[in-house]
């Protein structure tokens, strides 16, 4: 019955979707090209207005230049028109076109600088702070008051739905991924670093706006992957010559903070050197410069998993950078970093862009935890102090080569190095309301260096029909983790009628984990009608991890690690494979766009263990993942975009395995080979207003994830002592009263809520904003 209605429900939406649609007239394109006209360099960020030049009442559309002074205005109607191109130091152009049949072509347009009738005009109006264009919010600079030293965070904090914190910059609720300054990558994926060091009087406009991939905006299908992000447009006047800033301070306790930036723009070229030194937990650094290096406990055994479905792909060898800690870690941190980051056209068809940064920490933490379990009468604490260094080299570059008006060739390498030195202590108490339970002391420390690697190849190719378009993408991904480590622990168990049960362990560990990945896709698309389009995919995708681990006891007679210890060494490998297709159909113009498809794929995750003993975990996943989205622009600033997604995620093979992790005797893991993959289903809406002549802006977003077969992790604690039966003889293990065992588990109904609303308005005698935020979010 539930099936039948939402079948009917969905087929009735979708009818009313593409009957609205065949309400639209036949759209065209307006397209050209700004420059300065004296030095004939391309003008980044001017506003392109199209307003009907006969009837009034009708909407204004329009657009903004990208890096190279392009612009397209879409989904205009037959009719006569004016054109206005605005930019700030230079006059205002008009032009007045007439569209009939086909496109648009204005060719290349030419504005003069203004300065010198600014020096001897006054011209008093209210400034616009933001303009919605399509799905791109955009705010002027100058509209918001700031210090004189003010560094671009400082600046895009005083903006509409727009907050920093500890974990970085967050636009309407969704963290921030990437910043561009004029259209080019500013220090890859850190945006935090990248507003942090570029001043706030060099800002003209601040675009945000959620950018597809390469390959969706090649093909205008949302394949999920988009990034919340930031472009800055500079000033005129501030895109030729040397600038930057130098600070220092010392405090009490010897605390101190020192940096700089340093920044060379000329014309396309863009060169940015920046330092940093403190001892006040201010750190740069993303999820590469952890890569690999992460140092567990000396007990894991395994490694490596799958992927999520929608992309493809699986870890190996326990390196792949989701695992990772990104943003700023507890405790106290010393840093030291450099960055430098390029970006130029190199010829009128090739666009270079590149950083490599340098991050230096260490870093010192104490934790004090209290837990009562009142059910079971168990009284928890746990002291932890811990230290550790983490040095590493990233580079990151981007080549994209445009052969000809139908072909484009997109490379983007990256590498990073690391180096890794921690250390923990801890001390565990287990104590009942009549008596101890148990005492712990462990000591950890180990020693890690890694590399990752990941280079993406994309070839695209457009042929003379409109909107017929293939595509040809190739990823790779190479990561190693090499270490030693040490692990040493003295555990006391106490019986119920007294006696005390003395546990030691006093280990040395080597560890040598490899993994890469390859991932190659086709994708083809052909126009149905004159404002549909048809997407055929096929991704197939193999990924392969290795891990190899020795462990040795301490010999009591000679104090030498040479004693092999069989139950905390092993050799694992592990392959995750997929084979995905999927087709994809999307109609729509400049108002309104809908798009619906689906994916079929096929997984193949196999395990297999060669030492202490062969074991071998196999299984195999069928998946159909559909994909819908839907945009609605209307003419008085508000946008309204609904997508819904599935995805899935296979069990590691570490989680699969059921084999006790008896490192900790207080604190055991096993893994649990009855798992299946998750799957999940994400809805996400967000509706933005934004009012140019009262400067009122309101914006909504809504997140909501739900996932059947959820993986979680449940933990056993027995009111007595207790067996456990692993997979084999060897972890047949007791779990005393006091200890605890976690396993992984599947679970039905997990669901996560997150709303978002801000609501702004101008304070004008401040030059600033009033913003009025709320959150919420459900688990």
């Amino acid at each position: 019955m539930y099936t039948t209605m939402h079948t009917r429900f969905s087929f009735f939406l979708f009818s009313l979707l593409f009957l609205s649609l065949s309400s639209f007239a036949q759209p065209f394109n307006i397209t050209g090209r700004v420059i300065d006209a004296t030095d004939t360099t391309a003008l980044i960020g001017v506003t392109v207005m199209v307003k009907s030049a006969t009837d009034s009442t009708l909407p204004v559309n329009g657009g903004v230049t990208d890096a190279d002074g392009n612009f397209s205005v879409a989904g205009v109607n037959a009719g006569t028109y004016k054109v206005t191109f605005a930019y700030v130091g230079y006059k205002t152009a008009n032009q007045t076109i007439t569209v009939s049949a086909a496109d648009v072509q204005l060719g290349t347009i030419k504005l003069v600088n203004a300065n010198k009738e600014l020096k001897s005009v006054t011209i008093k109006d209210k400034q616009t702070r933001a303009t919605q264009l399509g799905d791109t919010s955009q705010f002027n600079a100058d509209a918001y008051k700031t210090h004189p030293d003010a560094s671009a965070e400082d600046l895009v904090t005083k903006m509409p739905g727009v907050t920093s914190d500890a974990n970085g910059v967050k636009v309407n609720g969704e963290s921030l991924q990437q910043v561009y300054v004029d259209g080019k990558p500013f220090f890859g994926n850190d945006p935090s670093l990248a507003l942090k060091n570029l001043p706030a009087e060099i800002i003209d406009k601040i675009q945000v706006f959620d950018k597809l991939s390469d390959q969706s905006s090649f093909t205008g299908f949302d394949d999920g992957t988009s990034q919340k992000t930031m472009n800055i447009i500079t000033k005129g006047g501030k895109r030729e010559g040397v600038f930057g800033k130098v600070y220092a301070g010392y405090g009490t306790d010897d605390r101190y903070s020192t940096g700089g930036n340093l920044n060379f723009f000329k014309g396309d070229r863009r060169i940015t050197v920046v330092g940093m030194s403190n001892n006040i937990n201010q750190q740069n650094f993303s999820a590469q410069d952890l890569l690999g290096v992460t140092s567990g406990s000396g007990g894991n055994r395994g490694g490596g998993g799958g992927g999520r479905g929608n992309f493809g792909g699986g870890g190996g060898g326990g390196n792949n950078g989701s695992n990772f800690f990104v943003g700023q870690s507890n405790g106290i941190t010393t840093t030291n970093s450099i960055g430098f980051n390029y970006a130029d056209n190199w010829g009128k068809k090739l666009k270079v862009s590149g950083s490599y940064f340098f991050n230096s920490t260490d870093n010192g933490s104490r934790s004090d935890i209290t837990q009562n379990y009142h059910n079971i009468d168990l009284f928890y604490h746990d002291l932890d102090t811990s230290e550790s260094s983490n040095t590493n080299h990233r580079v990151n570059l981007r080549f994209e080569y445009t052969m000809d008006s139908f072909n484009t060739i997109i490379f983007t390498p990256g590498i990073s190095f690391q180096q890794n030195n921690t250390s923990l202590g801890q001390y565990l108490t287990y104590d009942s309301t009549d008596a101890p339970l148990s005492r712990s002391r462990n000591f950890n420390a180990a020693d890690n260096s890694g590399y990752s690697s990941s280079n993406n190849l994309l070839f695209q190719h457009k042929f003379k029909k409109q909107r017929r378009t293939i595509s040809l993408n190739i990823s790779n991904s190479i990561n190693a983790k090499n270490g030693t480590g040490m692990y040493r622990s003295y555990t006391t168990n106490f019986t119920p009628a007294g006696d005390s049960v003395l546990t030691n362990y006093d280990q040395q560990y080597t560890l040598d984990n490899n993994g890469y990945s390859i991932s190659p896709n086709v994708t083809y698309t052909e126009p149905v009608g004159k404002k549909g389009q048809v997407m055929f995919t096929y991704n197939p995708s193999f990924s392969a991890s290795t891990s190899d681990k020795e462990t040795f006891n301490k010999d009591s007679v000679t104090n030498a690690y040479n004693d092999f210890n069989q139950q905390l060494s092993n050799k694992y490998n592990n392959t995750y494979n997929t084979q995905r297709g999927g087709l994809s159909y999307r109609v729509g113009d400049k108002k309104m766009t809908f798009s619906v498809g689906a994916n079929m794929q096929y997984a193949m995750l196999e395990g297999v263990q060669t030492f202490p003993y062969n074991t071998k975990v196999e299984r195999n996943f069928t998946s159909v993942l559909p994909t819908a989205m839907y945009n609605y622009r209307y003419t008085d600033g508000r946008n309204l975009r609904v997508m819904y997604r599935t995805n899935t995620q296979a069990p590691s093979v570490t989680q699969l395995q059921n084999v006790v992790d008896v490192s900790n005797p207080v604190l055991l893991k096993t893994g649990n080979p009855d798992l299946q993959q998750d799957y999940e289903h994400t809805l996400i809406v967000r509706y933005g207003m934004t009012k140019s002549k009262t400067q009122r802006n309101f914006f909504f977003n809504f997140y909501g994830n739900y996932i059947n077969n959820y993986i979680s992790t449940a933990t056993l604690q027995p009111s007595s002592d207790s067996v456990y039966r692993g997979q084999s003889a060897q972890d047949t293990i007791l779990i005393r009263r006091g200890n605890q065992l976690t396993l992984p588990i599947n679970v039905n109904g997990y669901f996560n809520e997150r709303a978002f609303l801000t609501y702004s308005l101008p304070v004008q005698f401040i030059k600033s904003n009033l913003n009025l935020s709320a959150g919420l979010n459900f688990t």
